[in-house]
């Protein structure tokens, strides 16, 4: 059995103030960003299920998107032009069934999965490695921002996180 050590619950309570999260409530909202926890009632229900579920969700964009029914689409960073092609298809097919195309925002297979969805008036999600703030890869800014505006931006990092192999599993 471990257990924390008295100074550091102490100093994590010397922090945790009820000011203290009243500002990064604020901070969080004037950057428009939503954080919801496992103990929200808008925490999707789905995601409660597996062996790790993230404390923390931070949004950007429509957080109710989260609850609806998802299909992912991933796949490799380098495709053929062929796999491009299908996999616009495939996420503007599956959002015109009312679906919303979950994938990771990934240069490649996963961007094009998005763009369809975006171009079909469709929704999706993407799920970030990075804080929902962090724009990676830079080039796809401008796909970001069509996310944040029409879909939603997620992620179990904190805002500000930037990328780092490990937290693309």
């Amino acid at each position: 059995k471990m257990r924390v050590p008295r100074s550091t619950v102490e100093r994590v309570r010397g922090m945790w103030t009820p000011s203290f999260v009243r500002r990064v409530k604020e901070e969080l909202k004037r950057r428009g960003i939503v954080a919801i926890t496992v103990f929200d009632r808008e925490y999707p229900e789905y995601l409660k299920e597996i062996a790790q579920p993230p404390w923390v969700l931070y949004i950007k964009g429509e957080p109710s998107l989260l609850s609806e029914t998802c299909f992912a689409v991933v796949g490799t960073r380098k495709p053929t032009q062929y796999g491009k092609r299908v996999a616009r298809r495939m996420g503007a097919e599956i959002a015109s069934l009312g679906w919303v195309v979950v994938s990771g925002m990934a240069a490649g297979i996963d961007a094009d999965a998005h763009r369809g969805a975006l171009e079909a008036n469709g929704k999706t999600i993407a799920v970030l490695g990075t804080g929902v703030d962090v724009v990676y890869p830079k080039h796809l800014r401008s796909l970001y921002e069509e996310l944040v505006q029409k879909g939603a931006v997620c992620s179990e990092m904190p805002p500000g996180t930037t990328p780092h192999p490990g937290l693309f599993p």
